[in-house]
């Protein structure tokens, strides 16, 4: 048979624990704002290590999905904690316009990895039935991978699209970094997909 398992992706591999922080949803000042926001930024950084942690080569893709659906709780909870916020000031305004963009595509980035997790253990199944020779139970499972796939691609487009839009002239300069470094991190799991998507069509021929 063609087809043979690859590694997907390596993200950081190392895992830590996230810590709970209360807020204060409604601010009268700004340095209330100011510091509610800080909290937020930290919390996000937190979420992104712990997104980020995850070791694709190595666990199940139960556990990847399990992780997934942590962080995208994290990610949530930080979004509608913006949500609530009124801003004291422009900047403050611009601040949270900028970590809303964020946590929107970070939502849809997750819903793109909880795809992918199915890609791998559909991928994994093929492989076991490639071991067999079970031809017919392999090509249904790759069928199957390849139909993740497509799941996963839509939802990196739709982060694509939400990070893509952000105004770079409505984001404080600390923060543009970050937005610009989301761009990477899409493009480089659009590529994978990509490159994914070439494999399933090659060996479904």
């Amino acid at each position: 048979m063609k087809y043979e398992n690859k590694p997907l992706i390596i993200f950081v591999c190392c895992l830590l624990s996230l810590f709970l922080i209360s807020f204060t949803a409604g601010c009268t000042s700004s340095d209330e704002a100011q510091t509610d926001l800080a909290e937020i930024k930290e919390l996000m950084n937190l979420a992104e290590e712990r997104l980020f942690s995850i070791n694709w080569n190595m666990e199940h893709p139960g556990n990847i999905r399990a992780q997934l659906m942590g962080s995208e709780e994290d990610f949530s909870n930080v979004f509608n904690i913006l949500s609530s916020m009124q801003p004291a000031s422009s900047y403050e305004a611009q601040e949270i316009y900028a970590l809303r963009a964020l946590s929107c595509s970070y939502i849809d980035m997750i819903a793109s990895m909880m795809d992918l997790a199915n890609v791998i253990e559909h991928q994994n199944y093929a492989g076991y039935y490639a071991s067999l020779y079970d031809t017919y139970n392999w090509q249904m499972e790759i069928m199957t991978a390849d139909s993740a796939l497509a799941s996963a691609r839509n939802n990196l487009y739709s982060a694509k699209y939400r990070i893509s839009g952000v105004n770079m002239n409505m984001v404080p300069l600390e923060l543009q970094g970050e937005v610009t470094e989301m761009k990477v991190r899409i493009e480089e799991m659009e590529i994978l997909m990509n490159n994914l998507a070439d494999e399933f069509a090659t060996v479904l021929k």
